[in-house]
């Protein structure tokens, strides 16, 4: 299936089109307000997503870095790496941009925007009081993330183990550019997924250690016998 996506004069001048995926994954958040569908394509480093939200504003959402205390990361809302996007309902336009968050209680833009948008919305519309978004993010981008720069900008590149998707939502305010609290989400919450699991651990193998010992229980048995065999001789010859 394609689908075709139109850029308004404010952001692109050109009309893309793209295949889209298979989503394999689903969960939802928020009593089902918030759904995500997802898929990784190996081939070309890639993951897809598709966002179904109830609301009309701006949407958030992305990533955490591995888990490691969660109610650190979810109070402090600080290293989040997460597309802030939407419809503008007025003229059915898509916007989005690539946020590296800073904290709770804060303005996020125009530092915490990263110099390279890697979020890549390939689709977006609104049905009723629905928006629903497409869009993709390679595993590993170009701008990796810089926690000594100041301000911390870039990407969190996805690794095997337990993380945060991060989600959050305006209900009516449409705008990527988070430079007032007034414009603070209505909901916001995390959700512990495996994008991409943990390597399987190597068994030992087994049936190597069984023929060895097998191979070695075979020749003392060989000898025992052996030195049965020399003795009957030696006692043959003494009679």
């Amino acid at each position: 299936m394609a689908t075709n996506i139109v850029f308004p004069a404010s952001f692109l001048f050109f009309t893309l089109t793209y295949a889209l995926p298979e989503y394999k994954n689903y969960t939802s958040m928020d009593e089902e307000r918030f759904q995500v569908w997802w898929t990784y394509e190996n081939e070309t480093d890639t993951f897809y997503f598709k966002i179904d939200v109830e609301a009309k504003g701006w949407i958030g959402f992305g990533w955490s870095q591995l888990i490691c205390c969660g109610d650190w990361m979810f109070n402090g809302m600080d290293q989040y790496d997460v597309l802030v996007g939407g419809v503008y309902s007025n003229n059915g336009s898509v916007y989005g941009l690539d946020y590296l968050t800073v904290g709770r209680n804060r303005t996020q833009y125009p530092d915490r925007v990263d110099a390279i948008n890697d979020w890549d919305i390939t689709s977006g519309r609104e049905e009723g009081n629905r928006t629903i978004l497409e869009f993709n993010r390679k595993r590993n981008t170009s701008e990796p993330v810089n926690l000594h720069r100041v301000p911390r900008k870039g990407d969190i590149p996805v690794v095997p183990g337990l993380r945060y998707f991060v989600w959050a939502y305006h209900k009516t305010v449409d705008t990527p550019y988070l430079d007032d609290l007034a414009y603070r989400h209505d909901n916001k919450g995390l959700q512990e997924v495996m994008l991409l699991p943990l390597p399987k651990r190597k068994e030992p193998d087994v049936r190597a250690r069984t023929t060895t010992n097998t191979g070695t229980s075979s020749q003392a048995e060989t000898v025992a016998i052996t030195g049965l065999l020399m003795t009957a001789v030696m006692m043959s010859r003494l009679t």
